[in-house]
C-alpha cells in the first residue's frame, strides 16, 4: 500500500493528476490517498517531485526477530562496557 509522508509532500497535486482511479485528493494541503480507491500503478510515485509517496513498511515477525537480537547484542556490549568503567572507579 502506498502512503503520503507528510513531512515531504508540498501539495503541488501532481500526484492527483495521474491517479487515474482519483485514489488521491489534497486535504489541509497535503496529498491523502485512499487505499480502497488505489490500485498501486505507482504513477503518483514516479510523478512526485520530492519523493513524497513511498510504499509502506512492513514489518515481518524474521525483521523483528532479527532487530530484537541485534538490540539485545547491543545491551549486553553497553552492560559489559559500564562494568568495565565501574570497576575503572
Amino acid at each position: 500500500m502506498l502512503q503520503v509522508k507528510d513531512e515531504l509532500c508540498i501539495g503541488c497535486t501532481l500526484c492527483a493528476t495521474v491517479c487515474l482511479s482519483g485514489a488521491i485528493i489534497l486535504l489541509y494541503g497535503k496529498a491523502r490517498i485512499n487505499p480502497a480507491l488505489c490500485t498501486n500503478c505507482y504513477r503518483c510515485v514516479s510523478v512526485c517531485p520530492q519523493g513524497a509517496i513511498q510504499e509502506e513498511a512492513r514489518i515481518t515477525i524474521y525483521n523483528l526477530k532479527s532487530s530484537l537480537i541485534e538490540l539485545g547484542e547491543k545491551i549486553n556490549q553497553l552492560s559489559a562496557r559500564l562494568g568495565q568503567l565501574e570497576v575503572r572507579r
